[in-house]
């Protein structure tokens, strides 16, 4: 009985060190199948970034479990978009995005996410409207890991100034200590 059970323990630590050395020596091996399995409708959380008096704040909420960064970033501004849920709003909380904003894609490459969206997304608002939607959907983004920076995008196009009227620069991919710099 200890020879079988002795046996099984070989077994499997073999098994295992041959999937680390395999993974280590084959980078371009996809695991990620494999990772789903184990972790099957197993639900994981974000931050959504809403207002609160002002005051740019996150929420908590429960989502399915995805493991590509390009799809978590996809999904929580899609749920941003749709603004805060009955609770959330009786708790106060609010939003600085446009309902008619539709996110049109995303992509990554390196530490900087593209979003794309429809021109909706910079209409209407002062300055402290734009700054607080720029604020929402740039905390929102860059909570995953490997994602530090945002780029925007409209109808497709890289845009120089966020907001019809030229309120804010986003020539270039910021960051949330862009933001942060804008506040003092």
């Amino acid at each position: 009985m200890k020879k079988t059970i002795g046996y099984v323990v070989l077994f499997l630590l073999l098994v295992g060190a041959g999937f680390f050395i395999y993974k280590a020596f084959v980078p371009s091996a996809n695991f990620e199948i494999f990772y789903r399995m184990l972790r099957v409708g197993r639900a994981g959380e974000i931050n959504l970034y809403f207002t609160q008096n002002e005051i740019i704040v996150p929420v908590v909420r429960k989502v399915p479990r995805i493991w590509s960064a390009d799809e978590k970033v996809k999904n929580a501004i899609a749920l941003l978009l749709q603004g805060p849920d009955e609770a959330e709003k009786a708790a106060g909380y609010d939003s600085a995005l446009p309902r008619e904003a539709q996110l049109l894609s995303v992509s990554i490459e390196e530490d900087t996410v593209s979003v794309n969206f429809s021109k909706q997304i910079d209409e209407g608002g002062g300055t402290g409207m734009m700054l607080a939607r720029l604020r929402q959907i740039v905390y929102t983004a860059t909570q995953f890991s490997g994602v530090n920076k945002v780029r925007f995008l409209i109808d497709g196009q890289p845009i120089k100034y966020f907001s019809s009227e030229g309120l804010t620069e986003v020539e270039y991919p910021i960051g949330r200590a862009d933001l942060e710099m804008e506040e003092k």
